[in-house]
């Protein structure tokens, strides 16, 4: 029997490829402008497809953890690629919001959402000795997908049309769905006493029923600070490109160029925070994250006052590698502080968060319709980073009074 220790690099490279193709979902900014033009809908309208997206992913996500606990990762992942693929070929045929908001947000998104549980659920199992590195590079993976295939997909709009692209798209994901349903499994009882030991826990063999975690005041905290990054981070994916378009009057190849760039910090965020994690904790990163995205947020603000598109750019980086951090953390801290046993079922409680903050890019994409320009809605962002800062800093209290009682 081959070393289950080599074999588990092969399980992470697997899940990896599947997320990166699963983060395509974050690229639909650069399909916002070609889709308006051609089928004639508001920027609302577009804002309301990627929000009910997230709120479709969260929802996947959500009844995936329960539905691992009784169908294989391998069977549950066959039915997810004909589901995923009808989304995005169906989405080529539309003719009105509510198709849009059917095939591509509800069929896609719940789709995605359910892959992401079965990986953030498996793979980490045969990484307990370097699970903040793991599972940020996991996510690494989800998070690149802009980054990766951003051109390509501009260049394809620009060749072939948006709905050559998504065609492409539901293709190839059927089919790197199906190879990897013969890849992913959870580990036997076997690898998991032949794999290395966690080396810590918050609170050592504890582990929090579903009950439980959502009567614990950490994860109040935990949620409130996810849901203001999240919403920020989701704002800017969903906004960059149109603001950069439409604010700072750049081209269509110039602005798919710089939110490439400015979505591989998403992913180094992932990794970068998910190592310092396993270094310092989270409370120290915790209120890291919320001064940086206060201080990038403030940065972009006054690019608007003085024009300058470089300065935005350089902000948006620094709100997406927070935005990664925080993305990363979440399936981490839930296993961290709440143990292994019912973290599929626990990690879908807190796609609550994602079910609201999804809907901030639609809040953000109202008040630019209202002002026809975009600083009044990075102010409002800039105003939830402080808030974000704020509930950072309650983090350490609440958490060590929590588990003064075990």
């Amino acid at each position: 029997m081959e070393n289950i220790k080599t074999r588990r690099w092969l399980y992470l490279l697997t899940a990896i490829i599947v997320l990166l193709f699963m983060g395509i979902g974050y690229a639909f900014s650069l399909f916002v402008i070609p889709i308006e033009k051609d089928l004639g809908f508001l920027r609302t309208q577009t804002s309301m497809a990627f929000s009910l997206c997230f709120i479709s992913f969260a929802l996947g996500s959500f009844t995936g953890g329960f539905i691992i606990q009784k169908v294989k990762p391998q069977s549950l992942m066959k039915i997810v690629a004909m589901t995923l693929s009808f989304g995005f070929i169906a989405t080529t045929f539309v003719t009105h919001a509510w198709q849009l908001y059917f095939t591509y947000s509800m069929c896609c998104g719940f789709s995605i959402g359910v892959i992401y549980n079965v990986c953030v659920s498996v793979i980490p199992l045969y990484f307990q000795d370097k699970i903040g590195f793991a599972t940020g590079v996991l996510l690494m993976g989800y998070a690149m997908s802009t980054t990766i295939f951003g051109q390509i997909c501009e260049y394809g709009v620009t060749i072939l049309s948006w709905q050559g692209v998504f065609r492409i798209l539901g293709v190839s994901m059927f089919a790197i769905l199906m190879i990897a349903s013969f890849i992913i499994h959870f580990p036997s009882s076997r690898e998991i006493n032949t794999l290395p030991k966690s080396n810590k826990t918050a609170i050592e063999s504890i582990d929090y029923t579903p009950v439980e975690l959502v009567k614990s005041k950490t994860f109040y905290i935990f949620i409130s600070i996810y849901i203001l990054l999240g919403g920020i981070g989701m704002s800017i994916i969903n906004h960059t490109v149109p603001a950069l378009r439409e604010d700072f009057l750049l081209t269509t190849t110039f602005t798919a160029a710089i939110f490439s760039a400015i979505s591989l910090f998403n992913g180094l965020g992932r990794v970068v925070w998910g190592i310092l994690f396993d270094k310092t904790g989270a409370s120290f990163i915790y209120r890291s994250l919320g001064g940086l995205v206060s201080i990038a947020l403030l940065l972009m603000v006054f690019s608007f006052h003085f024009q300058n598109w470089l300065s935005f750019a350089v902000g948006g980086a620094c709100v997406m590698f927070c935005f990664g951090g925080s993305s990363s953390l979440a399936p981490i801290l839930v296993r961290y502080l709440y143990g292994d046993q019912y973290f599929s079922m626990n990690f879908s409680i807190t796609n609550i968060g994602t079910l609201i903050l999804s809907t901030t890019p639609m809040f953000i994409g109202s008040i630019q319709m209202r002002y026809d320009q975009y600083f009044p809605s990075f102010v409002v962002l800039l105003f939830f980073g402080i808030l974000a800062l704020l509930a950072s800093l309650l983090y350490k209290p609440i958490a060590s009074r929590e588990l003064q009682k075990y």
